[in-house]
């Protein structure tokens, strides 16, 4: 008898399909699951069999953040102030259940740090072609797609002022790509640019901005294959999810465990993945 994520009993079921994606109902991937699953893979798993939870207050500051910037670019002249109330409503529409009321407000406190050390760099670079804009990315090795969502498009594919721009916020300055940032840039290059695309990363700090290009960006979208293929042959040895919660078990000392509702979750699935 197997039993699904709850604990519950059921009788084995056949697949109709070889795809280890079919067997764990995983119809997409994307970058962040992967870089997520090289960092920290319990996580990954506990999403897999059905764990919810939201990403944190460091999170919602560059969502709001990057909500102010976008409108910031579409209506440059307004008084900063609106862009200010922008982010800060966008921060504070977010589901707190579970976090850190101080690292909460934190958070929020600097908010307007962040939108203002970025506005006059936003507003130069004009009006964006899309924002967000989705991607579809298939890889003839996998038998899902990778979907994302780029930031901000400027010009278009096959120009040479075409460029994929992502934002992020941190505490500290940027110095470098790291290989998560560049295995995301080089996925919206494939998705959405071509050879003379230009692709970069923003990095918002509260006092200012850096801006990094990827300009070799082929070897790290074979990366991002990779753990991909390093991914489906985990999830290939066992069509029990309880099985494969086994494997790996779950440092709540990492910060991806952040939020108390999910390490509560997380901690009565792999208890009932031994019973």
């Amino acid at each position: 008898m197997n039993k699904d994520h709850r604990g519950i009993s059921s009788p084995p079921t056949k697949r109709k399909t070889n795809s280890p994606f079919d067997w764990h109902d995983i119809g997409h991937l994307s970058v962040s699951t992967i870089n997520t699953w090289v960092a920290c893979p319990s996580q990954i798993l506990y999403k897999f069999a059905g764990g919810t939870g939201e990403a944190g207050p460091s999170a919602w500051r560059g969502s709001s953040v990057e909500t102010a910037f976008e409108r910031a670019m579409i209506e440059p002249d307004k008084p900063d102030e609106l862009y200010y109330d922008i982010a800060l409503r966008d921060f504070d529409g977010r589901n707190a259940k579970g976090f850190d009321w101080s690292k909460i407000d934190k958070e929020r406190n600097h908010v307007t740090d962040y939108v203002n050390a970025g506005l006059s760099f936003f507003k130069k670079l004009g009006t964006p072609t899309s924002y967000q804009k989705k991607i579809l990315v298939e890889f003839d090795e996998l038998e899902v797609p990778f979907v994302g969502y780029i930031d901000f498009e400027f010009g278009e594919k096959g120009t040479k002022n075409h460029q994929i721009r992502d934002c992020k916020t941190s505490i500290r300055r940027m110095s470098r790509l790291t290989d998560a940032h560049c295995r995301q840039l080089a996925l919206y290059g494939k998705g959405a640019g071509d050879s003379d695309t230009q692709l970069w990363i923003d990095s918002v700090t509260r006092h200012e901005i850096v801006s990094l290009k990827l300009s070799n960006p082929e070897p790290y979208l074979q990366d991002l294959l990779n753990k991909a293929l390093g991914l489906r042959k985990f999830l290939s040895t066992s069509q029990d999810m309880n099985e494969l919660l086994q494997m790996i078990q779950p440092n709540y000392d990492d910060w991806m465990w952040s939020n108390a509702e999910s390490r509560k979750q997380a901690k009565i699935l792999w208890e009932n993945k031994i019973g």
